[in-house]
């Protein structure tokens, strides 16, 4: 079975399971080690700002403890790498659990590259590009060689260590690189030779998976979400991505997965006018279980679900408290009445209705 699909399906198995548990705690634990970037990515919804609540070493170590023991681990940001003590708090926390770290890939150094393909509960490491040459990120020619150089270094150390590790792609889906989305995904399977890859649709409102956050109420509120104006253009490259994958027998995967290129039905067959929509209609969608087993924790310490609204501060209250506080079960309660929010607009947990 592709990664990709038993990844996704391990998750959808916890959510259902934890669903119908009482007190349990999450499956999966988005660490946002920090909002700090070495980029400034126009797309990007992080503030980029030194804040003097941020999270220490030592909180998150102390974070770490918590988990069960059957939890998995993402270390994000920002860019991950930034933060300072990146390196301990990886090792800490590979002791325990599997992980997977999201980054640019532009500090991915040859010191890490040791650390990530000798730790044997790594999983994936995810490096953003959305076009060749990451232009649209604003990375200058001789960062790329360097990145593309340490990349086959990476591929290299996995062979040699005997690594299990995957090395995943995403490319962020705009207007600017929608006529060359086949031709990117072509240059990640063939030259940078990726496991998996997916592409990412611009979120639908500001509130998810923020590192900011919003007032509780604003989960109700109906955000118009960017409407792409090349996504004819978009939908033929998709249709050439599927057509590719069935030739060559690889996987690339949308978020949110609302269209199948893995499928035998061409992208016209399916429903890909929701991929552009405005505003978020739950009548198409399943009751959204991913909050039971999915949670971020942010730089400042805040607790949330994927909508950037405070649950309760781990520096504050332990985890089982917060997970179990009144606040998180009014959360989970709001949900089950509404199904999904308004502001989950074409969030990647979210499951067509059959």
């Amino acid at each position: 079975m592709n990664f990709h699909t038993e990844y996704h399906n391990r998750r959808i198995k916890y959510a259902e399971e934890l669903f119908d548990k009482k007190n349990s705690l999450p499956h999966r634990y988005v660490l946002i080690l920090t909002n700090k970037c070495n980029l400034a990515c126009s797309f990007c919804f992080q503030e980029r700002k030194s804040r003097s609540d941020a999270m220490t070493t030592n909180d998150w170590l102390a974070v770490i403890e918590q988990l069960p023991t059957y939890a998995h681990v993402t270390l994000t940001g920002g860019e991950p790498l930034v933060f300072k003590d990146f390196k301990e708090i990886f090792i800490n926390v590979n002791k325990k659990f599997t992980t997977n770290v999201i980054s640019n890939g532009l500090l991915i150094t040859e010191d890490i590259i040791n650390l990530f393909t000798q730790t044997k509960n790594f999983q994936v490491l995810s490096i953003s590009i959305d076009d060749i040459g990451n232009i649209a990120r604003g990375v200058k020619p001789v960062h790329w060689t360097q990145m593309i150089k340490n990349i086959d270094l990476l591929k290299k150390n996995i062979l040699k260590n005997n690594s299990k590790m995957l090395l995943d792609a995403k490319t962020v889906v705009t207007d600017q690189n929608a006529n060359d989305l086949f031709e990117i995904y072509k240059f990640l399977i063939e030259k940078i030779e990726v496991n998996t890859h997916s592409f990412q649709i611009l979120k639908g409102s500001p509130i998810q998976h923020a590192d900011l956050m919003f007032p509780y109420d604003d989960i109700h509120n109906a955000f118009q979400a960017y409407k792409y104006e090349k996504f004819d253009i978009i939908i033929e490259q998709f249709e050439k991505v599927r057509k590719y994958n069935s030739d060559k027998k690889k996987y690339s995967y949308i978020h949110p997965k609302w269209i199948d290129l893995n499928s035998n039905k061409t992208v016209y067959e399916q429903d890909y006018q929701l991929l552009n929509s405005s505003n978020h209609q739950s009548v198409n969608f399943k009751l959204c279980k991913a909050p039971w087993e999915s949670v971020h924790i942010n730089v400042d310490g805040n607790l949330f679900p994927c909508l950037a609204v405070k649950i309760g501060n781990i520096k504050e209250k332990k985890l089982y408290e917060i997970i179990n506080g009144n606040e998180f079960q009014k959360f989970k309660k709001d949900l089950i009445e509404n199904s999904t929010f308004s502001t989950c607009n074409r969030c990647g947990y979210l499951q067509l209705k059959t």
